[in-house]
């Protein structure tokens, strides 16, 4: 369900401050992806005002995001 993520330098470097990667959750993990990098350890925003958007770091303490689009059109 969650897969590794290689991440490789460019060199060009962060545009701005506030630029991460934003990756997108499949509809059909979007209500159980939360729980996988809690339980592998990854250090992961806690408490998201949605299960299927938060951020997460990675072994550098960069940004990532993940988000399931829609999820807030949902009634």
């Amino acid at each position: 369900m969650f897969s590794a993520l290689c991440l490789i330098e460019t060199g060009e470097g962060v545009i701005s401050g506030v630029t991460y990667p934003v990756l997108q959750i499949s509809e059909q993990y979007k209500d159980v992806l939360y729980k996988t990098p809690v339980e592998k350890g990854v250090r992961v925003e806690p408490n998201p005002g949605h299960l299927s958007h938060f951020k997460f770091y990675d072994p550098e303490g960069n940004i990532l995001e993940a988000y399931c689009p829609g999820i807030y059109e949902e009634n």
